[in-house]
């Protein structure tokens, strides 16, 4: 394994001396800057529309799924018969089959 730790040897690269090197800028026109500008904003723009319609959509994806949920369960007040259940079945046994499907409220 490599340590990342350099010693400078022979004195060359003082730190001091690398943060005085000049360093060039280029001259823009205000005309450039403002275009530059206005094309950034209009990215930002194009994010945000783009994260709102994300947004939109996974509220209809979720809509969408509450509702096929509420389709599969029984009407509010349904009244369910079972056949073929044993003798010997208990009113806690049933509760607790058909609890999963919804809220049973009286056994016969």
């Amino acid at each position: 394994m490599e340590s990342e730790e350099r010693v400078d040897l022979d004195g060359d690269n003082d730190p001091e001396e690398i943060l005085e090197e000049e360093v060039e800028y280029e001259e823009v026109e205000e005309e450039e800057i403002e275009e530059i500008e206005e094309e950034i904003e209009e990215e930002v723009e194009v994010e945000e529309e783009e994260e709102e319609e994300d947004a939109v959509a996974t509220e209809e994806e979720e809509e969408k799924k509450r509702h096929v949920e509420l389709l599969a369960l029984p009407p509010h007040g349904s009244e369910v018969y079972l056949g073929g259940i044993p003798t010997d079945a208990t009113e806690g046994d049933l509760k607790g089959f058909c609890g999963s499907i919804g809220e049973v409220t009286e056994v016969i």
